[in-house]
């Protein structure tokens, strides 16, 4: 068994009313347009992944799931781990190089205060 499965595992021997059918994860999801995400979506991340970046810097999040009963499951906290390292590898440029994108961030930030500093950046008044 694989780690993933472990904590899963550990997760729902923990609160048994912990685990969720793969059908009905949705249903703890915001809809979008009124519509909620399809079970074919779900299934996808729990089997390929999300796909994040491209080429060789293409990283892969997995939804964790486990095999209870011929039924897969899931609970909240593997929705939730997967959301969180889905949206934060979304904001890298590079993935594998968070260290760059924050050296990036750090230096645009300082660019901008010496540029308000100098009187070339005026606040938006609204």
């Amino acid at each position: 068994m694989n780690y993933e499965h472990d904590r899963v595992a550990a997760e729902i021997e923990a609160a048994p009313n912990a685990a969720i059918p793969l059908t009905e994860l949705n249903r703890l999801m915001p809809t979008r347009g009124g519509k909620r995400i399809n079970y074919s979506t779900i299934w996808r991340w729990a089997q390929r992944g999300f796909r994040v970046g491209s080429g060789a810097n293409a990283t892969r999040i997995v939804l964790e799931t486990m095999l209870i009963g011929g039924m897969r499951v899931s609970t909240r906290a593997a929705l939730h781990r997967f959301h969180r390292a889905r949206n934060y590898l979304a904001q890298c440029d590079n993935p594998r190089n968070v260290a760059a994108s924050a050296r990036r961030r750090a230096a645009t930030n300082q660019s901008r205060r010496f540029l308000a500093r100098e009187g070339f950046l005026q606040k938006a008044t609204g």
